[in-house]
């Protein structure tokens, strides 16, 4: 008893304690009073964070403006902050405050890359976005894609499965060509054309995409899919500073193809009357899609350190990321470094900037065909036989063992890439720059491939492996001159300048060989087949190619009182490519903007903070043909007689074209930007007019007159209308607790206006062969004048017999018939109740804070858009359900017949995906370091969709977008989504 007395008065004698030092504490406090005013109009500001400094202890000014704090004694310093105003610190006094904030111009002030120069926001009159650090997605992210993806409007960013070998194909604002990649245009720290795949993310600080013709016309030849404008860090004076940021990654399958299991599909076969065969059934229930997968896992590595004096900056960081796919074998490495230095000499009339870059990656491809085999193969059959060899049917056709695909074949690479840039600033007189810049990038892949001598693709060979080992580079000089000069009310603004580029290719050698006693030595062991008497083991060489670029540019920005702004550009090119008669074309370009939130009619206004109108319009051009593609072609052909022996010869392959010239794809824009109620609400809308002519074709001519059929011309104009919406609004802003909200939308409709030009003539062309077993016709897709790109030539499905099961279409003469009196193609249509390219795009991010803990999240998704299942087409062949596996939608339906590419496998792509959210912490400061956070983060976690398959994040890029596979011409099956589960941490010390 006494011990609890005893227990009982140590804890009241605790209580009294706190409670004393707590009254004590309270009688050392001062309360500061005052009131929180408008510089602009003297009117109250409700709402304003006032905080002091150091600690989490505050409050908000009330609808009057008023607030009230207790502070403790002595000379302490608040912190008042309010959306849309300037910060201002002031010390506490026991008089009543009077606090005055100004409006923060910080965002229309902020610099954007635009090309060979800079401007800020305000002075912009192009269709230009930013996105930094900030907006950049969060988690699981090891590319440029990865942090955009959903964050810009018009940007289409796709990536068909988690293949970590694979990248995610990006669109901006639809497709402008058919002949080659609708690729932006990338530029690293003003290197034109350099490869995005050499920057680790976490070494970006910026991103600018210019959208219209207006803004990317300045690099002519190679911007007619857009541009984009990477900035990397640099260091900055002062003490030193070093980053170090990790994560590791867990990724499983998000969702399976549904197909039947063992006993579900020999129940089905028992409903219909057939049996397997004992060869096809020896009891098994194997789950091959789950014999070929396994748990996925990502982790990161980045350490940047940076700083130096006022004359010399330093910025250097070394990365690694690793990524192990859920499809065995499948995994990808990356080892990144980077130096960037920068130094002033003159009192700072001359800087020069040293850029320093490589990549080392390495990884496995797989077989596609194994995921389209895991779906298609007898579940009914062990994954071996019983000496452990691997099952296999030798004889069926398109029938091979998953497993046996993915283990007895080993596909590898290792790429290099190095970069050096160089550049000098010369202030040669008061507002003239003089610049000039030299870049260098050389690259190395080599592959090394083998198939196992007992493999299905590989048995009749005894094996056969193939290594290969390639170089490539490109030189680019630089020079140009910036005049800047402000006349009283003028601002004027110069460029002029002249730019080199070489690139080549192929520089290297490919060897292979077959015919292996073993396999012990894999493709190491090249040199020690036996290939048969003829056999030509540098089969498959790639050839070198190079090509050259010349251009000359300049650009005039001109502004009248900051209200009225002009920007103008011409830029003419030379490239190798193509023919005599056009190696060279101008690219021009116009853009005006009205700053109307500077005219006094909208001043009074004091909802509006900015308001800017944009007018543009510009030319922009395509150049991705083959380096020799308006030269006349040669191919291999038949062996010829010469001299006592047969030889090597070769045939005339394409004619020469030496009218070819550039696709040029021109683009109005107009957009409004907006800044509202003190820059909580702001955005931009946008719509353009894109229209690509001259597009560059292949087209098909009568042999004879001409030897043979085929030449590349100009022919043909396509076209994409579109509006584009951006919306940031802070929805709350309180001193523990805020939420940001930002929206971006985006249409666009895509149109073939023509394919024919002159002498080259072209009516349509089919495209979207997917093939498969039985399937003997020309393509699922056309590209017809008219319609757009993806637009499907399908047979209509009419419905099921309900007698005997069997799928009805209509043909030409609108009769239903079963697949047995169809035609091809006479009875395909065009499908018009949508195209493989989507209505709508949208991306809606949201960001909420309280205290020290934050959580971000990301929903984006598209609508409208079709999807041809052309994987569920093959597994509805329930007449071969004997050899070939169903999947249960068929064997719901029962369909006997075998399926034809219908409308009924035309499906709905719409989704809309959680595709990111984050939680993130930030730890207190410390001795050690100054800052650092936690964080986790899940990616992929739902998606509601109609679609039917594994995943509707298809390919939209393209001729043949919006299609589902089985590995065939092109159009392959989707590797499995992924849903992952990320922790990291950054600390700054």
């Amino acid at each position: 008893m006494k011990k609890v007395l005893c227990q009982l008065g140590n804890g009241y004698t605790l209580w009294l304690s706190l409670l004393l030092i707590s009254h004590l504490a309270l009688g050392q406090q001062q309360f500061v009073t005052g009131k929180v005013l408008d510089a602009e109009n003297n009117t109250p500001i409700p709402g304003v964070t006032v905080l002091l400094k150091n600690t989490t202890q505050g409050t908000t000014t009330g609808a009057d403006g008023v607030f009230r704090l207790s502070v403790p004694d002595g000379a302490q310093t608040l912190i008042f902050s309010y959306v849309g105003y300037q910060p201002q610190e002031v010390q506490a006094s026991a008089a009543p405050l009077t606090i005055v904030l100004r409006a923060d111009q910080q965002t229309l002030n902020e610099v954007v890359v635009v090309g060979y120069g800079s401007a800020t926001k305000k002075e912009l009159t192009g269709s230009i976005i930013s996105v930094g650090p900030k907006e950049f997605n969060k988690g699981n992210v090891n590319s440029l894609s990865s942090l955009l993806q959903g964050k810009v409007a018009g940007l289409t960013i796709s990536k068909q499965g988690s293949d970590p070998t694979r990248a995610a194909s990006v669109l901006l604002r639809g497709p402008s060509t058919l002949a080659g990649s609708t690729e932006p245009f990338y530029v690293i720290d003003g290197v034109p054309g350099a490869n995005i795949g050499t920057i680790a993310p976490e070494d970006i600080v910026a991103v600018d995409v210019l959208k219209d013709a207006a803004s990317t016309a300045i690099y002519g030849t190679r911007a007619a899919n857009g541009v984009i404008i990477v900035t990397t860090k640099r260091g900055k004076s002062g003490a030193a500073t070093l980053s170090y940021s990790a994560f590791y990654g867990l990724e499983r399958i998000s969702k399976r193809q549904e197909v039947a299991g063992g006993d579900e599909l020999r129940a089905y076969l028992k409903s219909v009357n057939r049996t397997l065969s004992s060869v096809d059934d020896d009891g098994a229930n194997t789950d091959w899609q789950k014999a070929i997968t396994r748990e996925g896992s990502s982790r990161n590595h980045h350490l940047s350190f940076g700083g130096g004096s006022p004359e010399t900056r330093y910025q250097v960081s070394f990365g690694y990321y690793g990524q192990t796919g859920v499809v065995k074998k499948s995994d990808f490495e990356r080892y990144t470094g980077r130096i960037n230095l920068d130094h002033s000499m003159f009192k700072n009339k001359a800087r020069i900037a040293i850029n320093l870059g490589s990549v080392f990656s390495n990884g496995n491809n797989i077989n596609y065909d194994a995921l389209f085999q895991a779906t298609n193969y007898l579940p009914t059959v062990n994954i071996y036989n019983a000496d452990g060899t691997y099952k296999e049917n030798y004889g069926r056709q398109v029938y091979y063992n998953p497993v046996a695909l993915i283990e007895q074949q080993t596909d590898q690479f290792k790429n290099m890439n190095l970069t050096a840039n160089g550049r000098l600033s010369v202030d040669l007189l008061p507002g003239l720059t003089y610049t000039l810049s030299g870049s260098y990038e050389f690259r190395n892949r080599a592959f090394n491939f083998y198939q196992d001598r007992n493999s299905y693709l590989a048995r009749s060979t005894q094996g056969f492996a193939s290594r290969g080992n390639y170089n490539g580079g490109s030189k680019i000089l630089e020079t140009y001159a910036n005049y800047d000069k402000v006349f009283g009310t003028h601002d004027l603004k110069l460029l002029a300048g002249y730019s080199y580029q070489y690139d080549f290719n192929n520089d290297g050698i490919q060897g292979q060989n077959t015919n292996f006693l073993l396999d012990d030595l894999s493709y190491y062991g090249i040199g020690l087949g036996s290939p048969v008497a003829g056999y030509n083991q540098l089969a498959g060489l790639n050839t070198l190619s190079d090509n050259k670029l010349i251009s000359f540019y300049s650009r005039v920005n001109y502004a009248y009182k900051g209200k009225y702004l002009l920007n103008a550009s011409l830029r003419r090119d030379g490239s190798s490519r193509f023919g005599d008669n056009n190696k060279w074309a101008m690219f021009p370009a116009a853009s005006v903007a009205w700053r109307l939130s500077e005219e006094s009619f909208i001043k009074s206004i004091s909802a509006i903070n900015d308001l800017k109108l944009r007018v543009g319009y510009g030319v922009s051009g395509f150049q991705a043909i083959p380096p020799y593609g308006s030269l006349q072609g040669y191919r291999a052909s038949a062996k010829a007689y010469y001299n006592g022996a047969y030889i090597n010869a070769f045939g005339l392959a394409r004619l020469a074209n030496p009218d070819l010239k550039w696709e040029k794809t021109a683009t109005a824009n107009i957009g409004l930007d907006f800044a509202l109620f003190k820059g909580r609400l702001s955005g931009s809308v946008d719509v353009y007019d894109k229209t690509t002519t001259d597009m560059i074709y292949t087209y098909t001519l009568p042999v004879p007159p001409f030897p043979v059929s085929e030449i590349q011309a100009n022919g043909g104009e396509m076209n994409n209308r579109g509006v584009e919406l951006v919306l940031n609004y802070d929805v709350i802003n309180k001193d523990k607790f805020s939420w940001t909200t930002v929206l971006n939308y985006a249409t666009n409709k895509n149109k073939i206006v023509s394919l024919s030009q002159g002498v080259y003539a072209k009516q349509y062309e089919y495209s979207g062969n997917i093939g498969g077993r039985g399937f003997s016709f020309i393509g699922t897709q056309i590209i017809q004048p008219g319609y757009p790109v993806g637009t499907f030539y399908l047979f209509p499905y009419a419905g099921q017999d309900p007698a005997t099961k069997q799928f009805l279409y209509t043909n030409s003469k609108g009769e239903q018939v079963t697949v047995s009196k169809l035609v091809t193609p006479t009875d395909q249509r065009i499908i018009t109740s949508g195209s493989a390219l989507p209505k709508f795009t949208f991306g809606w991010t949201n960001t909420l804070s309280y205290n020290k803990l934050s959580l971000n999240f990301l929903l984006r998704g598209v609508y409208g858009n079709k999807i041809l299942n052309g994987q569920a087409t093959n597994l509805a062949r329930l007449a071969e359900a004997t050899a070939y596996n169903s999947s249960k939608d068929a064997i719901e339906r029962g369909n006997p017949d075998a399926p034809m590419y219908s409308t009924y496998f035309l499906e709905d792509g719409s989704y809309l995906r959680l595709d990111n959210a984050t939680l993130s912490y930030a730890l207190p400061r410390t001795r050690i370091f100054k800052t650092a956070s936690v964080y986790v983060t899940g990616q992929n976690l739902f998606t509601i969709t109609h679609f039917t398959g594994a995943d509707p994040e298809v390919n939209l890029s393209g001729k043949q977008p919006g299609i589902v596979g089985i590995n065939a011409n092109g159009i392959e099956p989707i590797y499995f989504k992924t849903r992952s589960f990320t922790a990291g941490l950054n600390i700054n010390f």
